[in-house]
């Protein structure tokens, strides 16, 4: 069996991002990977991602005061 490493994901979401929106318009790709991924979302937040033959189990460890994930 494989050995697990547990990793950090940050995302951000919004219209603006200042100025990482400037800085991220400026930089030139390095390359492109396509991929196929299955998402299987609970109400209770854990989910499971399934890509390229690998599965991630995705379970919520905290939330902070507006009930947004911190994991």
């Amino acid at each position: 069996m494989a050995t697990t490493i547990p990793r950090w994901e940050w995302r951000s979401f919004g219209r603006r991002l200042g100025e990482a929106e400037t800085r991220l318009a400026a930089l030139t790709p390095g390359g492109v990977q396509e991929s196929d991924e299955i998402h299987l979302l609970s109400g209770v937040g854990d989910n499971v991602r399934a890509r390229d033959a690998l599965m991630d189990i995705k379970v919520l460890q905290a939330v902070n005061s507006d009930g947004l994930a911190m994991d």
